[in-house]
């Protein structure tokens, strides 16, 4: 992964990142992996929230970290 994709991934919604630092350690990378998250960052955030709720099924559900 290059920096540039890293630093990519600061733009999901604000929303996505919380949930994914709450994630427990040992969380496979195949469930939030930057390859998995990259098409997610050049969607506006409403379309982000669309897409991770398809891609993650209940992440951003988990411990009442919905999005309005």
């Amino acid at each position: 992964m290059r920096v540039t994709q890293a630093l990519a991934l600061l733009d999901l919604h604000p929303a996505i990142l919380d949930a994914i630092r709450a994630l427990p350690p040992g969380t496979p990378e195949r469930y939030v992996g930057e390859r998995r998250l990259r098409p997610l960052t050049g969607l506006p955030e409403r379309e982000q929230i669309r897409e991770i709720e398809r891609l993650v099924p209940g992440l951003l559900s988990r411990k009442g970290r919905g999005v309005a």
